[in-house]
């Protein structure tokens, strides 16, 4: 994970990280960061616009725009490897109401900003261990049954299925 800016006040502990993710394991590090309700997390997203006419024609496009959400509901898929995070939006933009629904997608490569009322050590060292280089230390694990194997590729906090393989063994 590549750290861009860090504004973490002294103080109170308030304030925003922006962070990219460059490997699976980092949308791993950003869901352990996040704690519904009270985080906010801006990113940019694919929104559908609906613009109707004076004369009544009714025209729809995909916009790509900056949101900001309250999360609400954090959904980390281990198959696609994203991060699925649900929640109103906070900020009214020229394309989404405030207080209107949103699902965003962080995925690997995808930048994206976390505010916080109080960022814990526990958070901070967090990303301090996600933005370390040399922790990419991976073992490599096959498990096996009859007719059936999954490699797996296993880190420090995620373990990822690779590939799996699928055979028919004839009975005698």
């Amino acid at each position: 994970m590549k750290l861009l800016k860090k504004n973490v006040s002294a103080k109170d502990g308030s304030g925003s990280v922006n962070l990219r993710p460059d490997t699976p394991e980092d949308l791993w590090h950003a869901y352990n960061l996040l704690q519904p309700p009270t985080d906010t997390v801006r990113c940019t997203t694919l929104r559908k616009v609906i613009n109707t006419s004076s004369t009544g024609s009714v025209t729809s496009n995909k916009v790509r725009t900056s949101l900001t959400i309250r999360v609400e509901k954090v959904d980390f898929d281990p198959d696609s490897l994203t991060l699925r995070l649900s929640g109103p939006n906070v900020e009214e933009s020229k394309f989404v109401k405030m207080g209107a629904y949103h699902t965003l997608t962080l995925e690997v490569g995808k930048t994206f900003s976390i505010e916080k009322e109080c960022w814990d050590q526990i958070f901070l060292d967090r990303i301090e261990e996600a933005c370390q280089p040399e922790r990419n230390a991976e073992i490599a694990a096959i498990v096996m049954q009859t007719g059936l194997a999954h490699l797996c590729l296993i880190t420090g906090s995620i373990t990822v299925t690779k590939a799996k393989i699928e055979t028919n063994i004839p009975k005698k």
